[in-house]
């Protein structure tokens, strides 16, 4: 029996080449676009220019980006606040934390900054582009502050700590240097509630301060007494011409007039609260809130109020209006506050131009300008008073 062999064989088939397909690169204009997230180079909310689109990608004038990085218009922008020092910023209706320049979509943003010792900001501001704002904290006024009544001293002048009796036209009279004396010695006024009895004759180098401190119409009578003598010439002492600043000698026995000086022994360096403390009685040892306040029948603790107001009165003196003009065109009634006192530099202690505008028809600016410059005017200026600072407010 013949067999048969039968051989199969294997044919080999060749596998079709695959194909890459290349990402269809779209010509166009050149078009401005912004960077949505950072991504080195490209920083968030540039402006690229767009050359050309390639699948996924864009290609810019500073490289290749992922188109979905970029967008037509800005939808976020940095916000910047600044403030007082150390100041706390927080953005109230987000969760994340504020940081200076952070980027934020756009919207409304409700902004608080505080910071202890000052009065708390809150503000809504809109961001629909990059925003720098500066937000000023107002000092809140501590306790041992409070608003007190800028006044003239009764019956008395307030010259470096130093105290001058106020002699008005009606009740002076001249007297002899040894009754003028005698006069001194039994001199009691009313300071703020305090009772000053320890009067004497002022030199003629503090009636000469009294002179440069004061306008020359507050001073009736011009010659008064010293306590200058000459050990040479024992029947003279010095009289004193306050309006003019003339000083010369007089025979004892002839007769002008007297202005008494007391001096307080408390350090005008102290700030306003530590000075008033150092003029209160045994009985005090606080200056409370309540005594700050300048409506009197209101404070439980008046000594402490008067002790405040007799500081304020020994430090910066008298207050005087100055130069006082008013400019129709604007309706502007500008006018100057300052203190008789002065500070170891020769300086007011304080000083402050004002300028307060006119809106009300009815209100005769002209009026208000006399009334200012009328020598027996009066000014009461109010302040706070701030760390032992006085702060204008008002008039």
């Amino acid at each position: 029996m013949l067999s048969s062999l039968v051989f199969t064989g294997c044919s080999t088939h060749k596998q079709p080449e695959k194909t890459v397909t290349k990402p269809i690169k779209k010509k166009m204009e050149p078009k401005t676009m912004y960077i949505k997230k950072e991504s080195p180079p490209f920083k968030q909310g540039e402006a690229v220019t767009v050359l050309s689109i390639e699948g996924d990608f864009a290609m810019t004038d500073k490289g290749e980006i992922e188109l979905s990085n970029l967008e037509e218009e800005r939808s976020t922008f940095t916000l910047s606040v600044s403030s007082v020092k150390d100041a706390t910023i927080k953005i109230l209706n987000i969760k994340p934390k504020y940081s200076d320049g952070m980027w934020l979509k756009t919207g409304k943003y409700h902004i608080e900054v505080s910071k202890q010792g000052y009065k708390q900001h809150r503000q809504w501001i809109v961001l629909h582009r990059d925003k720098k704002i500066t937000i000023q904290l107002k000092k809140i006024l501590l306790p041992v502050n409070g608003v007190l009544t800028w006044k003239k001293g009764e019956e008395s002048y307030s010259v470096s700590g130093q105290i001058f009796q106020m002699q008005s036209a009606d009740r002076a009279e001249k007297m002899t240097w040894e009754a003028a004396q005698e006069y001194c010695s039994g001199l009691n006024v009313s300071l703020y509630g305090f009772r000053a009895d320890n009067f004497s004759l002022p030199k003629d180098t503090e009636l000469l301060q009294l002179s440069h401190a004061t306008r020359p119409y507050e001073h009736p009578n011009a010659l008064y007494w010293t306590s200058t003598t000459d050990s040479a010439h024992k029947s003279y002492a010095k009289y004193v011409n306050i309006n003019s600043g003339e000083n010369s000698w007089y025979k004892k026995h002839g007769k002008t007039y007297v202005l008494c000086r007391h001096e307080v022994d408390a350090d005008l360096d102290l700030p306003l609260s530590k000075l008033a403390k150092s003029l209160m009685d045994n009985n005090v040892t606080q200056l409370s809130p309540a005594a700050l306040n300048i409506q009197e029948d209101t404070s439980k603790n008046k000594r402490a109020l008067n002790a405040l107001e007799m500081a304020l009165f020994l430090k910066y003196g008298n207050p005087v209006i100055q130069n006082v003009s008013y400019f129709t065109d604007d309706q502007v009634l500008s006018y100057e506050v300052i203190s008789q006192n002065l500070d170891s530099k020769g300086k007011p202690f304080f000083y402050k131009k004002i300028r307060v505008h006119i809106e009300d028809e009815e209100v005769d600016a002209e009026s208000i300008k006399a009334q200012f410059l009328d020598p027996n005017f009066i000014p009461i200026v109010d302040f706070d008073v701030v760390d032992g600072k006085l702060i204008f407010l008002g008039m």
